[in-house]
């Protein structure tokens, strides 16, 4: 997790969500920075509730070959 001024990036490696966010966003190209997967959703909730600020899903970006998941979130 990386803290930047008004955004958070965060790495998940091998995560159990790992083959559904991949699934979701081949499925439904967009949905992860609208809604997104159990796993980024969960976090930005926690976000939120942390810094008592409303969070978006700036871009979610999935690595096939690492097992990787990168997420970027603004905090407004």
């Amino acid at each position: 997790m990386e803290i930047l001024e008004n955004s958070v990036y965060f790495i998940f490696y091998g995560s159990i969500f790992w083959t559904l966010c991949e699934k979701i966003q081949r499925d439904i190209p967009g949905f992860c920075t609208k809604l997104g997967c159990p796993l980024c959703s969960a976090i930005g909730s926690i976000l939120s509730k942390i810094t008592s600020r409303y969070v978006l899903i700036d871009e979610c970006v999935i690595i096939s070959r690492e097992r990787k998941i990168e997420t970027i979130y603004r905090l407004i």
